[in-house]
């Protein structure tokens, strides 16, 4: 890597930072890129979040800012010819945890430039502190997999119907590289009292608060929430997030499983087909919550939490409906 953060591919050609300025062309590769293949989750007019918005420039430039995220494009005689986005968790526990996505053009794929950009975001990872990279790849794209493989990554599960591409259902394999396993493990959580001490909760009602979201109220307070988040891009939209916590004083008395079926009512009346949710892998109670309402462990991500110094992994779920 030269002095500007560029690692040389071949004679004229390097992976560096993507710049504000060509944001145009980088928006242009994009499209071309997610057109060429049914691998990639966008449809036409659907960006990635480093280049949408009404100013794609600026949205680049804040991107570039932040300290766990990166856009690197891959040039080839001033044309760009791939590209890959790494996007680091918003909350203080998830920041060293980040996701990574590429594309290379049509015409230069099997040339070495997936590597290129694969091996500089390791780079930059390990100079941001990062603990691990972790990415999706349909099943089908057995190519990918076999390159991310060979660069250290992973398997970490599965994702049972995550995608429709091409109008049929596509599971996606999860993938991680480790960068840093240093820190005491989190031990598992002691179980909350049951039934909770807080008499109010047998009296709760469960009511929506909004768009996809209910709470579990009773004398005022509420006592739980479920939150749901439905996918945005296209291909994703069968599929909702899933929040859902209950105070640990108003466990026992089934508030979990109202919110929870208040929830799945309201994903199947807006047509969505699953849900996912993510626990900690050392909560022994939702993982037993989570499994006796039908949600399946479809992925471990090994690391991807960082709580009061000490590391932990996380449980993907998914529930088919």
């Amino acid at each position: 890597m030269d002095d500007n953060g560029a690692l040389p591919l071949r004679q004229r050609s390097c992976v560096r930072p993507a710049r504000a300025a060509e944001v145009a062309a980088l928006r242009a590769l994009v499209a071309a890129v997610d057109a060429s293949t049914p691998y990639l989750p966008r449809e036409p007019g659907e960006w990635p979040a480093w280049c949408d918005g009404p100013d794609p420039a600026a949205s680049l430039a804040r991107f570039q800012a932040r300290p766990n995220g990166c856009v690197l494009v891959a040039v080839e005689g001033g044309t760009l010819i791939g590209w890959l986005g790494a996007t680091g968790g918003q909350q203080p526990v998830t920041r060293g945890s980040v996701t990574v996505a590429l594309g290379v053009a049509a015409d230069r794929r099997g040339r070495g430039i997936g590597t290129a950009l694969l091996t500089t975001a390791r780079r930059w990872a390990e100079g941001a502190g990062v603990r691990r990279l972790d990415l999706t790849v349909v099943a089908d794209n057995r190519a990918a997999a076999a390159l991310y493989r060979r660069l250290g990554y992973e398997d970490e599960g599965t994702l049972r119907r995550s995608a429709r591409v091409n109008g049929a259902w596509q599971d996606e394999h999860v993938l991680a590289l480790l960068l840093d396993t240093a820190g005491p493990r989190c031990p598992p959580l002691s179980p909350p009292p049951r039934p909770g001490p807080l008499a109010a909760a047998r009296q709760a009602i469960i009511r929506p608060a909004g768009d996809g979201i209910f709470h579990a109220e009773a004398g005022g307070m509420v006592l739980g929430t479920a939150i749901l988040t439905r996918n945005t891009l296209a291909r994703e939209r069968h599929d909702a997030g899933l929040r859902l916590n209950v105070r640990r004083d108003a466990g026992g008395h089934g508030l979990g499983r109202r919110l929870l079926a208040a929830a799945e009512d309201w994903a199947r009346d807006n047509g969505l087909e699953r849900l996912t949710a993510r626990i900690l892998a050392h909560d022994p109670h939702a993982r037993r919550f989570a499994a006796t309402a039908g949600f399946a462990e479809e992925v471990l991500c090994r690391s991807a939490v960082m709580l009061d110094g000490c590391v932990a992994d996380a449980v993907v779920l998914g529930r088919l409906l």
